[in-house]
């Protein structure tokens, strides 16, 4: 069960990996939904290894949901 929870954190956080690469430029063109999404899935990622320093992009996610008026789901 626990290889099985650590395969599974290990492809989505290559798929948030590669949405960053490609999406990096989200955050320099001011597309706040799509560099909100990105810090969501690091937020999640970081929170499912247990990193509670790394989870402090939950944070950086809820100022961004408010700079931008909208909330993430």
């Amino acid at each position: 069960m626990a290889i099985r929870l650590l395969l599974s954190i290990l492809n989505d956080s290559r798929k948030t990996a590669s949405m960053i690469w490609w999406n990096f430029a989200s955050i320099h063109t001011n597309d706040q939904p799509l560099a909100r999404l990105i810090v969501h899935r690091i937020a999640g990622r970081t929170a499912q290894m247990g990193s509670g320093q790394l989870a402090e992009f939950r944070t950086m996610e809820i100022e961004l949901s408010r700079i931008s008026g909208k909330a993430s789901g």
